[in-house]
């Protein structure tokens, strides 16, 4: 998985070494887990399929086939007269140029990338959801880190792979890796910084759910573009910083940058002794 094994060796650092090791877990906790997940999918299938067989006894099929298709029509005419609203979506819609001139900014202000020389060179930088790589690209042309992007669709980590390729001289290429994986299959405790860009409900499932048991360390960064409002108090994350470009738009969201304090870190405002 990767850029790690087509292109010339990194420089030797902590950071470089820190990427090949979250690499490697990945691919070390995806082989003890394949069988079973496969068995999982199966067993899931043939029970929803018996299920319905049971149920239906082969009956209603041209229903739900017409159900279907007037969703999708449907769904395709919502999308055309009411666009999608803030925090509604991300994947297919990549960081814009402005946006990610602001999160490079934000990272600059208020995370150790800021300082200058090896330091920075030490830190890796992790995008969830990299989709064609330009975070990650970016990041690692500005401050000279190691970036690792995650992204579920192959033909996207393959688009990233080919960016990188193109845009970033040998040696800061070399410092990139790209990873078709499922985000709950990162350990992620080699990581200083943590970038997303995914839809609300996503963003969400990842904070809650996903964090608490990623072995993400506590001090670590969490860069969130369009995070939902409920997100800045509690959850593990203490808020730092808020920026992008002004003002924001569904084309532009926000971006706020978070500490990781761990699950069992409150950060919930206090409440009013009138109304408890």
């Amino acid at each position: 998985f990767g850029l790690l094994s087509s292109l010339s060796p990194p420089p030797r650092c902590a950071s470089t070494s820190r990427m090949c090791t979250l690499l490697r877990r990945f691919r070390f906790s995806k082989s003890l887990r394949a069988r079973g997940h496969d068995c999982y999918r199966q067993q899931r299938y043939y029970s929803a399929l018996d299920h319905h067989n049971d149920n239906h006894n082969g009956e209603g099929l041209p229903f739900g086939i017409v159900l279907a298709f007037s969703a999708c029509g449907m769904s395709c005419l919502l999308w055309t007269a009411w666009p999608p609203r803030r925090g509604t979506l991300a994947g297919s819609q990549p960081t814009e140029d402005e946006t990610l001139e602001a999160t490079l900014k934000l990272l600059q202000a208020g995370t150790p990338l800021g300082s200058a020389g090896e330091a920075a060179r030490e830190l890796l930088f992790v995008d969830f959801g990299s989709g064609d790589g330009r975070v990650v690209s970016a990041v690692v042309r500005r401050f000279g880190c190691c970036g690792i992007g995650v992204d579920v669709l192959p033909e996207s980590v393959a688009e990233a792979q080919a960016v990188v390729a193109a845009q970033l001289p040998s040696e800061l290429a070399g410092r990139t890796g790209f990873m078709c994986a499922d985000m709950a299959d990162i350990d992620l405790n080699d990581a200083d910084i943590l970038f997303m860009f995914l839809p609300e409900l996503m963003t969400r499932q990842v904070v809650q759910t996903l964090l608490p048991s990623s072995n993400l360390r506590v001090g670590a960064y969490v860069l969130i573009e369009d995070a939902p409002e409920a997100l800045r108090h509690g959850y593990g994350l203490r808020h730092m910083m808020h920026g992008g470009v002004k003002p924001t738009s569904a084309r532009h969201p926000a971006l706020d940058l978070f500490e990781w304090r761990g699950s069992a870190f409150d950060d919930q405002p206090a409440s009013s002794p009138f109304f408890t």
